[in-house]
């Protein structure tokens, strides 16, 4: 019974992921993926995948559940324990993270270590051949490890570059962009099928390897500036997920559902501010409004955070819940109201308290990690590429505290733009004086060793 529940489930996930498709072609989005064509093309294959799907389901509900596979994966490899800490030859999604077990069904299963038990250290810096600039559009594919970033400073057009983590070859993808843009994230779902989020003119652009738009979609109508969470429009299911700063300060979160034509496109509004923003002028205009957000592909799930907030918002795309956890920094202290003024004086506020940054999954080792920007003050001083001191939260998939590491290095300002995690760790851009490249520091997370 376990095996032939086990059986419906995978075939019913695979069902649904080429109805999903399909539904991805009727409304535009045509990538080069031939299920996308052939389900486009054969509705009766299509009737036959949802009366399938619906027995599968019916089916799933008469047999006894499955144990949970959480962390499953085909890209694991399974090593002794090392009782020193991580093993780094380890490369399995969950190095570091959790103690491995592998019994004969065949199921992995994860023992995460108590809380206060895991530390980030550094391992190493690299650096990429991109001049440093404020508000930087990158993108990370973790599947390839290529770093990219859209470049409008040393060419006429907009265009986008390519460096590989590993080769350390750099190319550029996409020489000239023809639509009058500089984006504010972007998600590369194959070279010729590329997003452009841009809030300032609250549009998203679908462009081809060519640079030509193949297609623009409309931003809630509230949408302003845009926070860290690169890898935006998240892509889940044919619909569009994003995360923006919103003037009302009423959501941050919506999901836009394609139509064949831009009045057909639909916007649904997802992830409320927290309570904590009813008074508009409390905390400043721009720098306590950012929310962050982080995508987890494998449970469906965007997860986002306020700076003056000790809580994350856990929102699911499968049934559209909405979970709060308290995830509160060591050195957290309630967030002082401030009336917007000057900007000199917002700017002076913002660095004189402890507030929260990225939120970002990790896929090799299924952790979260969020960022906090601890109290830093600069008195008089306007702008500065210097962040704030950080520290970050390490978190499992429960968003249980499991240890916060404090980042000794000089950090530039723009880490919030550019932080993400690779197979190494959690790559933090440095304060480098070198400003015609991006440092980055990698920390791994390891065992921590308390003293008896």
């Amino acid at each position: 019974m376990q095996l032939l529940r086990r059986f419906f489930s995978e075939y019913t996930s695979q069902i649904i992921t080429m109805l999903h498709l399909d539904s991805m072609q009727q409304t535009g989005f045509a990538f080069s993926y031939p299920a996308l064509y052939f389900c486009g093309k054969f509705k009766t294959m299509t009737r036959l995948l949802r009366i399938l799907s619906a027995v599968s389901a019916l089916l799933l509900s008469v047999l006894p559940p499955v144990a949970a596979q959480h962390g499953r994966t085909d890209r694991i490899i399974i090593h002794r324990t090392n009782p020193e800490g991580m093993d780094s030859s380890l490369s399995s999604r969950n190095a570091g993270a959790a103690s491995v077990a592998f019994d004969t069904s065949g199921i992995y299963t994860w023992s995460y270590p108590a809380a206060d038990s895991l530390t980030l250290v550094r391992k190493g810096n690299f650096a990429i051949p991109c001049a440093a600039r404020p508000h930087m559009t990158v993108f990370f594919d973790p599947g390839t490890s290529d770093f990219y970033w859209y470049d409008i400073y040393s060419h006429d057009g907009g265009r986008i570059i390519r460096h590989n983590l590993i080769s350390k070859a750099t190319d550029t993808v996409i020489t000239d962009i023809r639509a009058a843009i500089n984006p504010n994230s972007m998600n590369i779902v194959s070279e010729d099928s590329i997003f452009l989020l841009n809030s300032n003119i609250q549009r998203i652009f679908l462009i081809d390897s060519s640079g030509e738009t193949r297609k623009t979609l409309p931003l809630h109508s509230s949408a302003t500036i845009f926070p860290g969470g690169s890898g935006q429009p998240y892509l889940d299911g044919g619909n569009l997920y994003y995360v923006v700063s919103d003037y009302r300060r009423l959501y941050s979160t919506y999901c836009l559902y394609p139509g064949p034509f831009p009045r057909k496109t639909r916007q649904e509004a997802l992830v409320p501010y927290p309570g904590l923003y009813k008074d508009y002028t409390g905390y400043g205009y721009m720098l306590m409004s950012n929310p962050y957000s982080a995508y987890d592909p494998d449970r469906g799930q965007i997860v986002v955070g306020y700076p003056p907030d000790g809580h994350i918002y856990v929102f699911s795309l499968q049934d559209h819940s909405l979970r709060k956890y308290t995830v509160e920094s060591r050195d957290a202290a309630p967030v002082e109201p401030f009336t917007a003024g000057k900007w000199r004086l917002d700017i002076e506020h913002f660095r004189s308290q402890t507030t929260y940054a990225n939120i970002l999954y990790d896929c090799w080792r299924d952790l979260y990690y969020r960022i906090v920007e601890r109290s830093t003050p600069m008195p008089g001083v306007e702008m500065s590429e210097r962040a704030k001191r950080l520290s970050v939260i390490i978190m499992d998939t429960d968003f249980r505290i499991l240890g916060e590491s404090e980042i000794a290095e000089d950090i530039h300002a723009c880490f919030r733009y550019t932080c993400f995690v690779s197979e190494e760790g959690l790559n933090i851009q440095l304060l480098d004086p070198d400003t015609d490249r991006m440092t980055f520091a990698t920390y791994a997370t390891t065992v921590k060793h308390h003293r008896q």
